[in-house]
């Protein structure tokens, strides 16, 4: 039997603590992620330095959005998920 792969989306703006502490979390887990979608607006400096920290640490796709909104942000890391199952945490 194969191992199903799992993903988490996190789409994220401007919550640098709780996204930071988010991933920490993240790279605790007994069963890690196989993809990790990080969806934010490029502008949101904070979010991308978090990303740049993590990025060596766990498997991340970093997507980036210009249209504001939570429900775009999940759709727009929705289009590129390929893994069985997926995460999406708020």
């Amino acid at each position: 039997m194969s191992k199903n792969t799992m993903a988490v989306l996190i789409p994220t703006w401007k919550r640098p603590e709780k996204f930071r502490k988010c991933l920490k979390h993240l790279e605790k887990q007994t069963r890690a992620a196989d993809q990790l979608y990080l969806v934010s607006r490029i502008e949101d400096s904070e979010t991308q330095e978090i990303i740049k920290e993590f990025q060596n640490k766990l498997p991340i796709i970093a997507i980036h959005v210009e249209r504001a909104g939570v429900i775009h942000a999940e759709n727009a890391g929705l289009k590129r998920v390929k893994e069985d199952i997926l995460c999406l945490s708020r």
